[in-house]
């Protein structure tokens, strides 16, 4: 990667992701929908603790941490203050081996079986849920009119 990288913000239904050269910061949005609850300071932090460690155990060699976003007179990360929010704190990787760009490429047979499999390696050991239809269903109505617009356009 180059020394300068470019400098930009993604947003999600749940989340603003500021890219900054080596590293990406995630701020969850205090949200509530059928499906997540980020409402509060606490459960944000509980939130970027549970992403840390799921996403620890898929990329182990990936830097992956959290911090806090705190504030006296000014807002900085890390150290001592009034905690204002939580972020995951993420290294930075390269563009051109995300998913949407090797699909676009066409580079996407070997790199997603790879995927594939270390994925399922993962899921193997996870509690299973059981999900009914009738508990999908009208969850995932409600979650869709919770959050107009951000599965794309409705027109």
């Amino acid at each position: 990667m180059a020394n300068v990288l470019e400098r930009f913000l993604a947003e999600t239904h749940m989340s603003w992701i500021f890219f900054a050269d080596d590293r990406v910061f995630k701020l969850k949005k205090p949200v509530r929908f059928a499906y997540l609850d980020f409402s509060t300071l606490a459960r944000r932090e509980a939130a970027c603790r549970a992403e840390l460690e799921l996403n620890r155990r898929l990329q182990a060699t990936s830097t992956w941490t959290w911090c806090r976003w705190y504030g006296r007179s000014a807002l900085a990360l890390g150290g001592c203050g009034i905690t204002v929010d939580w972020l995951v704190v993420m290294r930075r990787l390269n563009e051109a081996l995300t998913l949407e760009h090797m699909l676009l490429d066409h580079r996407l047979t070997l790199e997603i079986l790879t995927i594939s499999s270390h994925s399922r390696r993962i899921y193997r050991h996870a509690t299973p849920i059981r999900m009914t239809p009738a508990i999908i269903s009208p969850n995932g109505t409600q979650s869709l009119r919770q959050s107009p617009g951000a599965f794309g356009s409705s027109a």
